[in-house]
């Protein structure tokens, strides 16, 4: 059943892999034209923009996505009242901000408002029909959608700037990205979502029943809004508190370890549907599914942070010609690591019923996290945000293991930690032993990754000799 499952995983993870890499290339190849066109101040603004809009469209549904993706892989009947929740969030939430923001781009003259609203708006649209296509299994109509979204923004741009609109590259990008994602959204709806949704059990969307899938929905919304917030903070802190030029050469930093954190994306869109449908009927590999999932994500990507790490230097230059943005890039990519495990987590509560505690632990993270940016970025500036970013994704498994209704949850993750930090510590050491950053850079990476990999595969072999799996719960019940 295992295997099975990891199959399927690996087969769904890849394809939305894909499509989520294609996305990041275009956003990335984006970035880049931004500030060969602007400068780093345009990438700055650009950055800044993407930040606020990508809060505004995760937070304003308030969970009913996930709730409404969840209740579609169960093919629960009730999934009618968690779609007309989210319909009247979104609906209303993002049309009133865009009516703000367009009257204050009519009375000021800025446009800033109305384009993070509008880039809020493709963020929010495309996370409900993701979620749509995993729990209905339509991963491939997805990723050929995402595929031709993103290409077909990344076309615009370029072409608005091949044209001569080279006055505001921030702008053109950013329309350009968010009128593609709304319209293939929309196309993917017509195209194949809407029949196999209307195929669905349902039942009466009554006030009543809306109101239960919001009040079920809130305390995902709470935690998205928090994980969103201290995701976003050191970008919109640092926006707030430093220069623009600043600003842009920590976004080319972030843009670079986005490129690593696609994969977060991809697991929660593959995770959910499938760990609901083993929490419903094979309770037992639920947990073996879990362990493996948090160790084999958790040592994948420590080694490609790794490589990150080694080559920082170089792909700043090659990509945005800011060699400043090298010593960001080497912090940053490192959170990775926990953002990805965080996701497995948060999906395994959420199937186990326990949503509250996912709430808490990003409101506790959060809350944690905000005084953390404010304090290092006064002191260290974009080196402050990069190091409190990297603290706050790793704060999910200290906070995770004080809640005991989420202990056993986080226990996994602590153990794959346990192997995966003398791991990084000999990659490190293998890489600055043997020349580091002078002369030829790729044995020296390559004698890090091997040092890497033999820890790690020793530390994960006695993790399995050591990981037993006594008094397993039966379906239906909550461990």
């Amino acid at each position: 059943m295992l295997l099975r499952l990891a199959s399927r995983l690996s087969w769904g993870a890849g394809r939305v892999a894909v499509a989520n890499g294609v996305s990041s290339v275009a956003i990335f190849a984006a970035s880049i034209m931004v500030v060969r066109l602007g400068g780093a101040i345009e990438l700055g603004r650009y950055g800044l923009i993407i930040a606020l809009g990508s809060v505004v469209g995760g937070v304003v549904d308030l969970g009913t996505d996930r709730v409404l993706t969840q209740r579609v892989a169960e093919t629960s009947s009730g999934w009618t009242a968690a779609w007309r929740a989210m319909i009247w969030l979104k609906g209303g939430g993002l049309g009133i901000a865009f009516l703000v923001g367009l009257l204050y781009f009519v009375v000021r003259g800025d446009s800033f408002e109305v384009l993070l609203v509008l880039y809020g708006i493709a963020i929010s649209t495309w996370l409900t029909v993701q979620g749509l296509a995993s729990a209905l299994r339509r991963l491939g109509l997805y990723t050929v959608f995402r595929i031709v979204s993103r290409a077909g923004g990344f076309v615009t741009f370029a072409a608005t700037a091949t044209l001569g609109f080279r006055a505001h590259p921030a702008a053109f990008a950013v329309i350009s990205f968010s009128v593609w994602d709304v319209a293939s959204a929309c196309l993917m709806w017509l195209a194949g979502l809407r029949s196999d949704v209307t195929r669905l059990p349902s039942a009466p969307a009554s006030r009543s029943a809306s109101w239960l899938a919001f009040r079920q929905a809130l305390p995902l919304g709470v935690s998205t809004l928090a994980t969103w917030l201290y995701v976003k903070l050191d970008t919109i802190l640092l926006g707030l508190t430093s220069d623009l030029a600043t600003l842009g050469a920590y976004t080319a930093a972030v843009r670079l370890a986005e490129l690593l954190g696609g994969l977060s994306t991809a697991l929660n869109a593959v995770l959910l549907p499938a760990f609901a449908r083993l929490s419903a009927t094979e309770s037992e590999n639920l947990h073996r599914a879990r362990d493996a999932a948090i160790a084999g994500v958790t040592f994948s990507i420590g080694l490609l942070c790794l490589g990150v790490f080694c080559f920082a230097d170089v792909l700043v230059v090659i990509a945005f010609k800011l060699p400043a943005s090298a010593l960001y890039l080497q912090i940053l990519v490192w959170g990775q690591i926990y953002a990805a495990a965080g996701v497995i987590c948060a999906v395994v509560l959420q199937v186990r019923g326990r949503g509250r505690s996912i709430a808490e632990i990003t409101v506790l993270t959060s809350i944690i996290s905000i005084p953390l940016y404010v304090v290092l970025i006064k002191i260290g500036g974009a080196v402050g945000a990069a190091v409190a970013t990297v603290v706050s994704y790793a704060l999910i498994l200290p906070i995770g293991l004080r809640l005991r209704a989420a202990r056993t949850t986080f226990v996994p993750l602590l153990r794959a930690s346990i192997v995966l930090l003398p791991a990084i510590g000999a990659g490190l050491g293998g890489f600055l032993y043997v020349g580091g950053f002078t002369g030829d850079r790729i044995p020296h990476a390559v004698a890090a990754m091997v040092a890497y990999c033999v820890v790690a595969a020793i530390g994960g072999m006695l993790l399995v000799r050591v990981t037993k799996y006594p008094n397993l719960t039966p379906p239906g019940s909550v461990r």
